[in-house]
């Protein structure tokens, strides 16, 4: 699959087969998660991969009970480290995690494996569930694994919310623009 193919037909999805996920693709997946930029030169994100039915239904608590955590074959925990990312006060963890994320999710659909970023839940619960240290947040569960359904694919588009020199002054291409 060409990576604007995955872009485009990557979708959250929240019905899963039963069967798992094999652990080379898996290592894929992860593999493209740490190939994506990050900042200070160091790896501020790590991730928890659970099968454990115990730490899903866990997880699932903590998420507010959304079905689709407990019923997925493998769960990807993504957090943060934000020891390893502030500069000038600033934490870039998250910005780190969070294209890490993406890449996870794209390469996921580019192996014909499913995902949907789980972000509601309570960080407490997470931490507890896999006895995450308190300078590590979670900032994401991701649900993989094989589709059982086919989500509606549409095409969002980028008008209306892209401006031009500043903020509010719509920007439209045109054949002498060059950019």
């Amino acid at each position: 699959m060409e990576l604007l193919e995955a872009i485009h037909r990557r979708r959250s999805t929240r019905r899963y087969e039963s069967r798992c996920v094999p652990p080379e693709l898996l290592e894929r997946i992860l593999q493209a998660a740490v190939e994506a930029p990050f900042g200070s030169g160091l790896l501020a994100y790590s991730f928890v991969v659970v099968t454990d039915s115990k730490t899903k239904r866990a997880l699932f608590h903590a998420a507010l009970e959304q079905d689709w955590v407990l019923k997925a074959p493998l769960l990807v925990v993504v957090c943060a480290d934000k020891r390893k990312s502030l500069w000038k006060g600033k934490d870039y963890s998250i910005i780190d995690a969070s294209l890490a994320c993406q890449n996870l999710m794209l390469a996921a659909c580019d192996l014909g494996l499913a995902t949907c970023f789980v972000g509601a839940f309570y960080d407490q619960d997470v931490r507890m569930a896999l006895a995450i240290p308190g300078h590590i947040d979670p900032i994401g569960i991701i649900t993989v694994g094989y589709p059982a359904e086919n989500p509606v694919f549409y095409r969002r588009s980028w008008r209306g919310i892209t401006f031009a020199e500043t903020f509010g002054q719509s920007w439209e291409p045109s054949s002498r623009d060059c950019v």
